[in-house]
């Protein structure tokens, strides 16, 4: 029997999945996409099918033995040392989203989705897929206007003190927008209304002390003016709607635009 393996990367907990209706047998995703947590955990569903196959293979080793999950979850436990941040963050957002409600946490990526669509039409690109085969969570955008994305990535971080990733492959052949996690519609308008405005200029620390904390990347800053509407607490590890309030006193997230 061949089983059906289901790499879902961003859509899972954006989009529904059917996993039963299409015989999935093993269905993986990692956190630190839709459900908006930091890069670190990867979770997974396994079939009847799946555990009996993984039962019936020798030497299948440990890592990814699928048996001994099973056997430590029945004891609330892991096969090996737990990361206990991310799990902590990952209970709070399983929580969040059972209050927002499935239903409606798929209609919110929906209209973040069409939001994100109606920018990239209006400013003249194009879809890099066609229609009826575009996600939910990422908008591929045709660089049909031949932008020097290279050369916008440098000038959008020494300018702006925003990172972009160049991705691989082709350079410059599309670029890529995530519409998922914690973000609203309101957010999405708000983001796209303080990138009208000049930048705000970022409070600096002396250099005395600026050169000997370990704070030193530009994501973290002590006592900026300046906050990302949708930070990770400190201590929750997930995205409120609220905001950084739960962050370390003093620190704060800038949002660089």
């Amino acid at each position: 029997d061949v089983l059906l393996i289901v790499d879902s990367v961003s859509s899972f907990s954006a989009v529904p999945i059917a996993t039963d209706q299409l015989g999935i047998d093993l269905l993986l995703a990692g956190v630190q996409k839709a459900m908006a947590l930091p890069p670190g955990l990867s979770v997974f569903v396994a079939s009847e099918s799946a555990l009996a196959r993984a039962e019936s293979t020798p030497d299948r080793g440990y890592y990814f033995d699928f048996l001994e999950f099973a056997r430590n979850h029945g004891k609330n436990n892991t096969p090996s040392t737990p990361s206990i941040s991310l799990l902590q963050g990952l209970d709070a957002m399983v929580a969040s989203i059972l209050k927002e409600g499935l239903p409606n946490r798929y209609q919110r990526h929906a209209e973040n989705n069409a939001l994100v669509h109606q920018w990239v039409e209006e400013r003249g690109f194009a879809h890099f897929a066609p229609e009826g085969y575009r996600s939910r969570t990422l908008t591929a955008v045709a660089n049909n206007q031949e932008i020097d994305v290279p050369a916008f990535v440098k000038t959008v971080r020494e300018k702006h003190n925003f990172l972009i990733n160049g991705g691989y492959g082709a350079s410059g052949v599309c670029l890529i927008a995530g519409d998922s996690s914690c973000k609203t519609p309101q957010t999405e308008l708000n983001t796209s209304a303080r990138r009208k405005s000049p930048p705000a200029e970022q409070p600096r620390r002396p250099d005395s002390i600026r050169d000997s904390s370990p704070l030193r990347s530009p994501r973290l800053q002590r006592g900026s003016s300046r906050t990302n509407s949708c930070s990770r607490p400190a201590r929750s590890g997930y995205c409120p709607q609220g905001g950084p309030q739960d962050s370390p006193p003093g620190y704060r997230f800038p949002v660089p635009l």
